[in-house]
């Protein structure tokens, strides 16, 4: 019994006003548009603000490299993986593993 009551106070407790999400400036996302500490925060770390508005290019990038396997990968001309199974790999290492072997001798 001292435990059921010992439960219902805590849990009554812990129901307070001062919830710290509710607070002016912690994490929340607030209603659509409105202005939300994830935005505050995301503002901060920026250097140039206008990476906000559109970022910018990175001269090492190799996004043009990448960009004709995700344009296939989209459109679904995947290429197929190859075929490879436990038993082929353990009979490949097995057959590398004695072919040293033979040449020694």
């Amino acid at each position: 019994m001292r435990r059921y009551i010992a439960l219902v106070l805590l849990a009554l407790g812990a129901c307070t006003p001062d919830y710290p999400f509710d607070k002016e400036g912690t994490w929340s996302l607030g209603p659509q548009g409105a202005p939300n500490a994830n935005d505050a925060n995301l503002r901060a770390m920026l250097v140039n603000p206008n990476d906000l508005v559109a970022g910018h290019g990175d001269p090492g990038s190799v996004g043009a490299v990448a960009s004709r396997p995700v344009k296939n990968l989209i459109a679904g001309k995947r290429a197929p993986l190859p075929v490879v199974s436990a038993e082929t790999s353990v009979d490949q290492q097995q057959q590398q593993q004695q072919q040293p072997q033979a040449a020694a001798q």
